[in-house]
């Protein structure tokens, strides 16, 4: 089906991806997007239960992981800002361009030539449930309408900070008014 859609991938800003879906399929929908040069960002959730390959990483332009699937990912520890930048270091030698590795509330760390520290906006969370996806989106979202990397992982950052203020994957997705809004503040 990945191949079918090649038409439609070709003409894609990015190509965003995550673990939920067989591995087969994942790996194919990297490939042909690097081959028509549309640029990948893999969410790697959830871990995947083997490594990812050196190939298939280096077609990715961003990966993004919570501190447990860098961890998975690298076998580095990510209790600490510092561990987050040495597990995001070791997915760059994988050949990843650039790595956002979320930290909850914490923040992001953000890599590409040099690291970068986000900082989260301070919410009641009440579920974490589909914040991952709300950063994601938002940071796909960001960098297609021409973002910097730093300021996509602001802005993504914003809208998962604002997707755990609600119960529920689908429903706490936040409006792009409210992340514009409260990213703003």
């Amino acid at each position: 089906r990945i191949i079918k859609a090649r038409p439609h991938i070709k003409q894609a800003d990015f190509v965003l991806l995550q673990m939920e879906i067989p591995s087969e399929t994942v790996e194919c929908a990297i490939n042909v997007a690097h081959e028509e040069h549309v640029p990948v960002v893999l969410n790697a959730a959830p871990a995947p239960q083997a490594p990812l390959a050196a190939d298939l990483v280096s077609k990715l332009d961003t990966i993004i992981v919570n501190e447990y699937e860098a961890a998975v990912l690298t076998g580095t520890a990510v209790d600490t800002d510092s561990d987050a930048e040495k597990a995001a270091r070791e997915l760059q030698k994988m050949g990843a361009k650039r790595v956002v590795v979320t930290l909850g509330s914490r923040g992001a760390l953000a890599l590409a030539a040099k690291p970068i520290l986000v900082s989260a906006k301070k919410v009641q969370a009440v579920d974490t449930v589909g914040a991952g996806d709300a950063f994601c989106g938002a940071f796909v979202t960001a960098l297609a309408e021409g973002f910097d990397f730093a300021d996509a992982v602001s802005f993504a950052n914003t809208a998962a900070a604002l997707a755990c203020t609600k119960v529920g994957a689908q429903a706490s997705l936040p409006a792009r008014v409210d992340v514009e809004s409260f990213w703003g503040q």
